[in-house]
């Protein structure tokens, strides 16, 4: 069995060893072209057409139980008063009562760790209080109405968890048009290099959808989405970006 061993091993040795090497991408050009790449970025603005939002209400009380109890409650109020202003049912989510976004320990599970000082307080005393979020997720289709409903929202003493986040529900429009804007940069960026060394753009050897990683460009996008959270309105447009790399070869 050793010898088997010892001969399979290297029969895998052999045929890995011997296995060439996978291939470098290379833009194939003739004597006297250049390659050139250019990573660029393309946008495409258009008006939201809807908004997604998170709500959360809390309720405490002297049991886990109860808690999740009186959650529901004010959740089912929340989305009761939602419906009457034509938010369709289907496009409100209740999650139910729990303890997501929050810390805590056993016996405690939806426990705020900003009310430390006073829970402290109330377990010395045998007394301390549970607490309860349910979350609803809620979509606004008609945006003419959003401003009234996040007022009924903090009226019912609902909190945002997250949004309002504005929408689009084609996206793959806006995607291509993106796309088709960062083509035509990286372009005009290769015919300025063409110019630069007197060459032309002889083809296009390779397009590459790249996910947008550098911090600038990633930074750009969290700003338009915070702004957007702050101040969504029916006004406001959605700005769709992509980066693209286009690799060019240039001949005289």
């Amino acid at each position: 069995m050793g010898a088997n061993w010892a001969l399979t091993a290297a029969t895998i040795y052999s045929v890995l060893s011997s296995s060439p090497a996978p291939a470098q991408y290379a833009v194939p050009v003739a004597a006297g072209e250049v390659p050139l790449e250019i990573v660029t970025y393309g946008s495409s603005e258009n008006t939201a057409q809807e908004a997604t939002m998170s709500v959360c209400v809390t309720s405490r009380s002297k049991t886990a139980s109860e808690a999740d109890s009186a959650a529901r409650s004010l959740a089912e109020k929340v989305r009761a008063a939602l419906v009457a202003q034509g938010i369709p049912s289907s496009d409100l989510v209740l999650r139910q009562p729990g303890n997501v976004g929050r810390m805590g320990f056993v016996g405690n599970e939806a426990f705020d760790p900003e009310d430390m000082p006073a829970a402290l307080a109330q377990m010395q005393q045998g007394n301390a209080t549970k607490s309860a979020t349910a979350y609803i997720d809620v979509t606004v289709r008609d945006l003419t109405k959003l401003d009234q409903i996040r007022r009924s929202l903090l009226d019912l003493n609902a909190s945002f968890a997250a949004g309002p986040i504005l929408k689009l529900r084609d996206e793959d429009a806006a995607r291509r048009a993106a796309i088709a804007d960062a083509v035509a940069k990286a372009q005009r960026e290769a015919d300025d290099y063409a110019a630069a060394l007197h060459m032309r753009v002889s083809r296009i050897v390779r397009i590459k959808n790249s996910a947008p990683v550098d911090a600038a460009f990633n930074m750009n996008m969290l700003q338009r989405l915070t702004s957007s959270n702050l101040s969504a309105s029916v006004e406001d447009k959605v700005t769709t970006d992509v980066r693209v790399t286009v690799e060019f070869v240039l001949s005289k």
